[in-house]
């Protein structure tokens, strides 16, 4: 690789200045002195901010989690006969005495590709081809990050569906992974209903739960994309 030169004189002045490029957009700064070396030391904070951030907007992958249920609130039981506590990392069920049955982990891991391919529907719709299309784009940096990618068994018809779905359009690496825990959100919210018993009330309840985590508009339209795309 060759040595990159961030200084530069311009023509007329004999001031050293630095040059730095970010995101298609150029920097520049005068560094006030006419001396080479002087101007070396001066332009090192500069240069060490730009690679810091050019360091920041490499994709890669972070790990995190969702709630199966909303923290914080009693849930009623889905047999109706008692309640469920859910806290920021335990759903505590009890019966209808107030008896604690068991206790199950409230998170789900989730693995992020960050600032790998934005997802831009053709026409503003978005269409099988165009999230295989968006999908290869980001196997390669997801795959590369990570190796291994979780699987999830088959249980019923509607699962038996989204794996359909997962196959068919060729969804893998981070995609999958989203699409993934968003479904396993989904069918907790609904208490395992049959997709054909699920309506509207049910989707806005996954709205309200990503909506309580502090998710913006764009972020739980995305999530929910998955859902939908799986049902068309």
């Amino acid at each position: 690789m060759r040595r990159r030169d961030y200084l530069f004189k311009r023509r007329g002045s004999q001031f050293w200045r630095i040059r730095l490029q970010c995101n298609g957009r150029s920097v520049e700064r005068s560094l006030k002195t006419i001396d080479r070396a002087e101007a070396e030391l001066l332009a090192l904070p500069f240069i060490a901010e730009h690679k810091q951030r050019l360091l920041e907007n490499r994709p890669r992958l972070e790990t995190g989690f969702l709630h199966k249920m909303a923290p914080g609130k009693t849930h009623p039981a889905p047999d109706g006969s008692g309640s469920i506590i859910a806290t920021d990392q335990t759903l505590i069920y009890l019966d209808a005495g107030g008896n604690v049955l068991r206790q199950e982990s409230n998170r789900i891991p989730t693995t992020e590709l960050v600032n790998g391919p934005e997802f831009k529907p053709a026409n503003g719709k978005v269409t099988i081809a165009g999230l295989v299309d968006w999908a290869n784009k980001s196997k390669s940096l997801s795959d590369a990050l990570s190796a291994e990618r979780p699987t999830v068994a088959t249980k019923n018809g509607d699962d038996a569906l989204f794996e359909l779905y997962i196959k068919e359009a060729e969804v893998t690496g981070y995609p999958e992974r989203e699409a993934r825990a968003v479904w396993a959100v989904f069918k907790s919210l609904t208490d395992g209903n049959a997709l054909k018993d699920c309506t509207r009330d049910d989707g806005r309840k996954l709205v309200a739960h990503f909506e309580g985590q502090g998710l913006k508009t764009a972020s739980i339209r995305k999530k929910v994309m998955w859902l939908c795309s799986a049902v068309n």
